[in-house]
């Protein structure tokens, strides 16, 4: 593995991670956007 992909890796493991903590802060908001930009499947 180069360096180069494990830092991009991590660097999405990160944005992963960010976006779950703030998922945590703003739940109910996240969840009602989310349902309404999901399109819903059949």
């Amino acid at each position: 593995m180069t360096d180069r992909s494990q830092i991009s890796l991590s660097l999405h493991i990160h944005k992963l991670f960010m976006q779950m903590k703030i998922k945590k802060q703003t739940r109910s908001n996240q969840e009602l956007i989310t349902y309404i930009c999901t399109p819903t499947l059949p």
